[in-house]
């Protein structure tokens, strides 16, 4: 059984108190505890942001390691056992660190969307101390919160201590989620398909989930349908008629007119406009979408399926409340996902020497990884990593980044007085990284 709102928040609260203060308990008897739960009780805020700990005992990375990534929701598992990713929206990361002499970084990746890198200050004297007062505290936000269903990474970088990392998480059973809100639109084309509907009987079914998952990869088994523009046209003289059923049930019916141009036209100016919104709430039990198209020859262009995605978390497969009035952040833009190439993945295993066309000593390692960015669509930033090799061309002895000399270039060690250039070699292109 569903719990409900109020059970869920008092659920809720009664497990961060259990895990903030089960030291403090056992000094109070149960008057003074009984007290102290109805004060925080009251000063509890409408939606209770949900908190996991992560200990990470004072854990040193050394700036010779280079990037280290943790993965976010192994750690959970492993340190609070069962954790239902699907459940919790990732809202904040707080990083309690501290560096060797302020040379180190911390910064938050959400779905391969990276939030902007925070510096991590920090002494040389109290880099040893494991006082938790030595420690700073450092916020995360994921770059698109509306998208944190998928993986959750930590990277750190630089001489830096690690005490704890503490996630914050909204509840998508509470309806908390900023995923509940925000409406996305995906488009599918039918490439000005031709439905001749005209005779009395005449209709065409559109199974508008089985398009989108065909079309996107994605199920929506959570989503409320918000609304569907049809993009269309029918021959001259005719009206066409096109009905929405949610389920088993008719959530709107409206008629489809003729386009501005002729029929026979491909040119995207000659067709019209249909907005159809359900006239009732989606259920989030995954019943069917279905377009019927009927009583006129109607051309399609494409169709614009506008949905709230996760509308619905649904334990025990009954629909929870999607009342969440979580505001939702900036989504992804040209700041947080630039188009071009990322190195998310240093090369590894050991160099290779080989001489370029013009002779000059280069050695290769393999294994390094680039995220290709591609841009915005759907609020979410499209991206595709390649597996690449790297390459740099040896200095010689005299500091020359045009060495022929055999003798600059080490096997299994690489160049051995430095390198002039390093370039990253994948399928979509060479680039020089830093």
């Amino acid at each position: 059984m569903m719990r409900s709102t109020a059970n869920c928040k008092i659920t809720t609260f009664s497990t961060l108190f259990s895990r903030r203060t089960s030291v403090a308990v056992r000094s109070f008897n149960f008057p003074g505890l009984a007290l102290v739960v109805a004060l925080a009780a009251v000063a509890m805020p409408a939606h209770a942001v949900e908190r996991f700990t992560l200990e990470m005992n004072n854990l040193r990375i050394k700036n010779a390691e280079g990037e280290k990534r943790f993965n976010l929701k192994a750690l959970l598992k492993q340190q609070h056992g069962a954790f239902d990713d699907e459940r919790f929206e990732l809202r904040t990361v707080r990083v309690v660190a501290k560096s060797r002499i302020n040379n180190a970084q911390v910064r938050l990746s959400v779905n391969d969307i990276d939030s902007a890198p925070v510096d991590v200050a920090g002494t040389k004297e109290k880099f040893g101390d494991p006082a938790r007062s030595t420690f700073g505290r450092y916020e995360l936000e994921p770059a698109n919160p509306a998208a944190t269903d998928g993986k959750w990474w930590l990277s750190a970088k630089g001489a830096l201590r690690i005490d704890r990392i503490v996630l914050f998480v909204n509840d998508c059973g509470l309806g908390e989620c900023v995923a509940q809100t925000q409406p996305t639109t995906r488009k599918l084309s039918f490439n000005d398909a031709i439905y001749r509907l005209a005779n009395k009987d005449g209709t065409h079914t559109i199974k508008l989930r089985n398009e989108l998952k065909n079309a996107y990869g994605v199920s929506l088994a959570d989503a409320h349908l918000k609304s569907i523009e049809i993009v269309s046209k029918t021959k001259e003289n005719q009206t066409g008629r096109a009905i929405l059923t949610i389920g088993e049930q008719v959530a709107q019916r409206v008629d489809l007119p003729a386009g501005p141009g002729a029929f026979k036209s491909n040119d995207p100016a000659s067709y019209g406009s249909t907005l159809i919104e359900p006239r009732f709430q989606t259920s989030g039990e995954g019943g069917r979408w279905v377009l019927e198209l009927r009583k006129a020859n109607i051309r399609v262009r494409e169709i614009l399926v506008t949905t709230i995605d996760r509308a619905y978390w649904r334990p025990g497969k009954q629909a929870a409340s999607a009342s969440g009035t979580a505001t939702p952040r900036a989504l992804c833009n040209a700041d947080n996902c630039p188009q071009g190439s990322k190195v998310t993945k240093s090369a590894t295993g050991p160099r290779s020497c080989y001489a370029s066309s013009d002779g000059r000593q280069i050695d290769r390692r393999n294994g390094a990884v680039v995220t290709w960015r591609e841009g915005c669509a759907d609020g979410t930033c499209q991206s595709r990593n390649e597996t690449c090799f790297e390459s740099r061309t040896c200095l010689c002895a005299n500091g020359s980044g045009r060495c022929k000399d055999v003798g600059s270039c080490g096997a299994g060690g690489g160049c051995r007085y430095g390198f002039a250039t390093k370039k990253m070699h994948c399928k979509s292109g060479i680039f020089e990284v830093n």
